[in-house]
């Protein structure tokens, strides 16, 4: 018996294991790049490149005859000043009033406003009203401890507030959702 290391089952196994490599190389090799599609690419390369210095400079002319009121109050000047982001404890400040329905820097200005000016008002509340209706006065550091915590409940109430505008916005959203899922079916079916 003669046995071969070349046999006929093994060259053909060897034949389409070559075939197989040569396949995968040549689907793998970059092709030689066509001169007229390389030209075309340029074209329309330099074509977008111009439209888009076009509509830059439309949108740089616009911008010249602003067609919203700029919000450059002093709140405003006053929440870039300060980074409404990062004063505020969330980091997402624009989120959270964005989804309770206020835009813009007016609301930042006044959430803050609120956020600064509610502990002192009601600590100089609590303050005023220990000091009036209390029949014989009440110990400094029991007032100073009221203080406190009613400064802390006024820092706290801004916040509050703007978490229930939220919830109540999303509610009417809830509602109104039903509502608006038919007309746009309707609108689909007529064929707007």
């Amino acid at each position: 018996m003669d046995i071969s290391v070349l046999s006929d089952e093994t060259t053909a196994m060897l034949l389409a294991g070559f075939a197989v490599l040569a396949g995968f190389l040549a689907l793998a090799m970059p092709r030689e790049p066509d001169p007229r599609l390389q030209a075309r690419l340029r074209s329309v390369a330099r074509e977008r490149d111009r439209l888009r210095d076009r509509r830059l400079a439309d949108l740089a002319a616009r911008n010249k005859r602003k067609i919203r009121k700029d919000e450059g109050g002093p709140l405003a000047r006053l929440v870039r000043r300060f980074k409404a982001e990062e004063f505020a404890a969330d980091g997402g400040l624009t989120a959270r009033l964005r989804m309770a329905g206020f835009r813009g820097q007016g609301g930042e200005a006044i959430f803050l406003l609120c956020r600064l000016l509610t502990p002192l008002a009601l600590a100089l509340l609590t303050f005023l009203a220990l000091g009036l209706y209390s029949p014989g006065g009440i110990e400094p550091l029991a007032a100073m401890t009221f203080c406190i915590a009613a400064a802390a409940i006024g820092y706290a109430l801004p916040r509050l507030v703007l978490d229930g505008l939220i919830a109540r916005r999303q509610r009417a959203i809830l509602r109104s959702f039903p509502d608006a899922l038919d007309l746009l079916l309707i609108c689909v079916q007529s064929g707007m």
